[in-house]
């Protein structure tokens, strides 16, 4: 029997959906994220250029 997947991160998709929000001018906030996720989520969202407008 395999061993299950760890979590599935999809860095291009989280982006596009929080900046489809984003230029509605919806705050979004990404929750639940285990521990290394969520690291993960901090560093790219620190190299991330702010939303123009």
């Amino acid at each position: 029997m395999r061993e299950p997947l760890g979590p599935v991160w999809d860095s291009p998709v989280v982006t596009a959906l929080v900046a489809r929000f984003a230029a509605r001018g919806v705050a979004v906030e990404i929750t639940g994220l285990d521990e290394h996720s969520a690291r993960l989520h901090a560093r790219l969202s620190e190299a991330e250029p702010a939303p123009a407008g």
